[in-house]
């Protein structure tokens, strides 16, 4: 289980039996896991666990880390999801088309 603030899509975030998945996350073999890249959100109230994640632009460079997804392959195409995390917290998505 994640022991950070943030969550990878994947990671598993809380136990079934703790929480009922929220905004971003799914049931997985009783466990609850991100779907997204974001900052994990306890609602103790209502026992709810959401993964938020930012839409604020941030710009990479060279030596920049990003994590990314092949979505769909076709013969001359291919389509990238990718997401950057940077030091800050901050998260951005965006979608690469490669021809």
């Amino acid at each position: 289980m994640v022991d950070s603030d943030i969550a990878l899509p994947g990671d598993i975030i809380a136990k079934e039996e703790e929480y009922l998945p929220g905004k971003n996350t799914e049931p997985y073999d009783g466990n609850i896991v991100a779907t997204k890249l974001g900052r994990i959100v306890r609602d103790d109230k209502n026992l709810t666990i959401s993964v938020v994640g930012s839409n604020k632009k941030t710009p990479i460079g060279v030596g920049s880390i990003v994590y990314g997804k092949v979505i769909k392959i076709m013969v001359r195409t291919q389509l990238y999801s990718f997401t950057l995390l940077t030091r800050g917290g901050n998260c951005t998505q965006w979608i690469m088309r490669q021809n």
